[in-house]
């Protein structure tokens, strides 16, 4: 359906809604959350566990440029010997990884952003920063650029969490809130 309310059939719209972007002539394309999250997930034992995950359509970095965001909050609570873990994939790739945290008996809050641009048909350069009131958390940011992807088919953006040690329990990295953009090519 086009602006004016046409229906083509077998056409793909490829700009539906642009935005003046601030007090410039120029148009910006407009994205949006494509994926929202705001029920508690937990680990569960011990071993890795997805907390939010989420499959991309086919072809949604159709063009390089195109990025995908995501924010993501949760919380730590520890026992006296074990560890927690926050990890972050995207196509099957390891971005993130907090390594063993020894959080202990505290609860601390985390907050990650995730930043994907596509670079070429099978390259999406990936950075993730993270922010905590954990204080020896590392690392806050890494970089990851993910090859050999097939972008016309769909990828996974997921965070997991996992606890180990002595006292895992339930529930030691949880996810509280997360949502995943889509934005355009520039």
């Amino acid at each position: 359906i086009d602006l004016n309310g046409n229906v083509g059939i077998g056409v793909t719209p490829t700009r539906i809604l642009s935005l003046k972007a601030g007090s410039s002539t120029a148009l910006a394309q407009a994205g949006g959350v494509i994926f929202d999250h705001f029920t508690d997930a937990g680990n569960t034992g011990t071993g890795e566990d997805d907390l939010y995950s989420d499959t991309l359509g086919a072809s949604i970095l159709a063009t390089n440029g195109d990025k995908i965001s995501a924010t993501y909050a949760g919380i730590f609570v520890g026992a006296a010997a074990s560890t927690q873990e926050l990890r972050a994939y995207f196509g099957g790739t390891k971005i993130y990884d907090s390594g063993a945290l020894a959080v202990g008996v505290a609860t601390n809050n985390w907050t990650m952003n995730v930043e994907c641009i596509r670079v070429s048909a099978s390259v999406v350069r990936c950075t993730v920063y993270i922010s905590t009131d954990f204080g020896t958390l590392f690392p806050y940011s890494t970089y990851t650029e993910v090859t050999g992807l097939t972008l016309t088919n769909t990828q996974v953006i997921k965070i997991t969490g996992e606890a180990a040690g002595v006292g895992a329990a339930n529930n030691q990295v949880v996810a509280k809130l997360g949502y995943v953009e889509w934005k355009s090519a520039a």
